[in-house]
């Protein structure tokens, strides 16, 4: 004799509390199921505007705080020099004799100022920079001021067809990182947490125009930040060897970037290389 049990009987509220339960666990079930998903594009450098507020508002609050002394006014008067130089050119020999002596006049300045003194002018001309950057001032005084830069910000995609498509933060930071250069200093110098993401971030994720070597030294500093920044630059790197056609490594960038976010974006993508690198069936 075969037992039957009867069948619990729902109303319309069981119904709804069970597809409550069951649906989402569905979709999750979906979701979470191995597949393979098409690289599209690197992902693009996302800056938190909560953060870059204040930021720039202590920038400019730390300009204001800048000195304005007989040292001040000879490290500025070799730094528009170099200005003018870089946008115009110059002899070798006159460009190495003028670096030195401002290199002598940064040590002179950080002597009697500290780092802060030094930070405080460079965000200084930071804030000189940008109005000339937009076009205000005669010709001498923009081309001391801005050099080369307008065109580095096209080079590297901050400005796209004149109109300017990177985060105002971007170029800040880009333009401190031409300042350093200049005076001497590590390119990322006394660079803040949110500078740095926006500095490595934008030379990782869009930097097309950078060398190999270049762009791969910015994808580790840049994965180097937080688990975020990590997933992007395996996602970077995977999309990079995915259209020079190296699928394998595809794979193993994805797959690494799997191994140490756990983002499943990540896993599908490392499917999807795995696929290619495997070839038609």
């Amino acid at each position: 004799m075969v037992e039957v049990k009867a069948r619990p009987r729902f109303g319309a509220d069981g119904l709804a509390a069970t597809l409550g339960l069951v649906a989402p666990a569905l979709l999750s079930g979906i979701w979470l199921a191995p597949r393979a998903a098409s690289p599209a594009e690197i992902p693009p450098l996302v800056l938190e505007a909560a953060a870059v507020r204040p930021a720039l508002a202590a920038s400019r609050a730390l300009a204001a705080r800048a000195p304005d002394d007989a040292l001040e006014q000879a490290r500025r008067t070799l730094y528009l020099a170099s200005g003018r130089a870089e946008a115009r050119g110059e002899d070798q020999g006159v460009g190495a004799l003028r670096r030195a002596e401002l290199r002598r006049a940064v040590a002179e300045f950080a002597h009697v100022h500290g780092e802060e003194g030094l930070r405080a002018v460079r965000a200084r001309d930071v804030e000189r920079m940008l109005p000339a950057l937009a076009g205000q001032g005669d010709e001498d005084a923009r081309r001391a001021e801005i050099g080369a830069f307008g065109t580095m910000l096209e080079r590297w995609g901050a400005v796209v067809d004149g109109v300017r498509v990177a985060d105002e933060l971007v170029v800040r930071t880009l333009f401190f990182a031409r300042w350093n250069g200049i005076h001497s200093l590590p390119l990322d110098a006394d660079f803040s947490p949110l500078e740095q993401r926006a500095y490595q971030g934008w030379l990782a994720l869009h930097g097309e125009v950078a060398d190999g070597a270049m762009r791969a030294e910015a994808l580790d500093r840049f994965a180097a930040l937080d688990t975020e920044a990590e997933a992007d630059a395996h996602e970077a790197r995977g999309m990079l060897a995915w259209q020079a056609g190296e699928f394998s490594l595809a794979e193993a960038a994805f797959s690494a970037g799997y191994g140490h976010t756990g983002q499943i974006r990540l896993r599908n993508l490392a499917i999807a290389a795995a696929a290619a690198a495997a070839g038609p069936d």
